[in-house]
């Protein structure tokens, strides 16, 4: 015998099932899009707001973190690290390492400062690898 009863539980469970995953989908993607919506509008208060003279501490890392402190003074980015061989890290360069990694990466947290620029972030580049999470926060902001 054709019982209806149970063709119909399994269409529902299967029409469910599908729009939970399609919601799931497009949250991720709003998620997403919504993140470099901010990072861009962040980017321009930023632009808008960058003084002409300031300096400031970038702490950053994956496994091991290094310290930078930049004196920036009409255009021109001065370093001064605290290990040999940090890298040199400005606020444009901490931008495009957002906007890539919005892009690539499993996770990104990230929290602006009123004027702009991330204050700081962490990036989870990989769900399925350990101990590959990197991190920057800018510390001892200045204005001169």
């Amino acid at each position: 015998m054709f019982n209806t009863q149970s063709y119909t539980s399994i269409i529902f469970a299967t029409v469910v099932s599908v729009v939970f995953v399609l919601v799931i989908f497009n949250f991720q993607l709003l998620g997403e899009s919504h993140s470099l919506e901010k990072l861009d509008k962040q980017e321009l208060l930023w632009k808008k707001n960058k003084p002409q003279r300031f300096s400031y501490k970038v702490t950053r890392g994956c496994m091991f973190g290094s310290s930078v402190e930049v004196m920036h003074a009409d255009g021109v980015n001065h370093y001064k690290y605290s290990k040999e061989n940090s890298p040199k890290s400005n606020i444009d360069y901490l931008f495009l390492e957002l906007r890539r990694a919005f892009y690539e990466a499993n996770s990104v947290k990230v929290s602006y400062n009123y004027m702009g620029y991330p204050e700081s972030y962490r990036i989870d580049w990989s769900a399925d690898t350990y101990d590959n999470k990197c991190f920057s926060k800018i510390n001892e902001f200045r204005v001169y």
